[in-house]
């Protein structure tokens, strides 16, 4: 076996000949599959790459809680964005944390002054 594909095991236990979907193609998925709009859906994605470049391209199964709040006193102090922006972000952030990983916020977040659990 010299690791040609022809000798690899599907990834994911997906069929053979097919290759494991991408991030963006599983986001896209969840996204249309909960019948988010168009803007919506595109709104999520751009907040969901900055928070991959804001980690320099770390997949968001090897982040944890401290990375997710790092990104968002990033967006407020940093970047100095309207705490609606800060919410969709959250909101995007935590779809993708979600669909990749299994850590739950261990506290309440808000941007505009009331709490809600992640």
């Amino acid at each position: 076996m010299n690791g040609s594909a022809a000798d690899r095991r599907p990834p994911l236990g997906l069929f053979p000949g097919k290759s494991a979907p991408r991030l963006y193609d599983r986001l896209v998925e969840v996204l249309r599959t909960r019948h988010y709009s168009r803007r919506t859906e595109e709104a999520h994605l751009h907040s969901i790459r900055r928070f991959l470049l804001f980690h320099n391209g770390t997949h968001p199964r090897e982040l944890a809680e401290n990375d997710v709040n790092g990104f968002l006193t990033h967006l407020a102090v940093g970047e100095k964005v309207a705490a609606s922006t800060q919410n969709q972000g959250l909101a995007a952030v935590l779809l993708v944390v979600g669909k990749t990983t299994n850590f739950r916020m261990g506290s309440p977040i808000s941007m505009s002054g009331g709490t809600a659990w992640p």
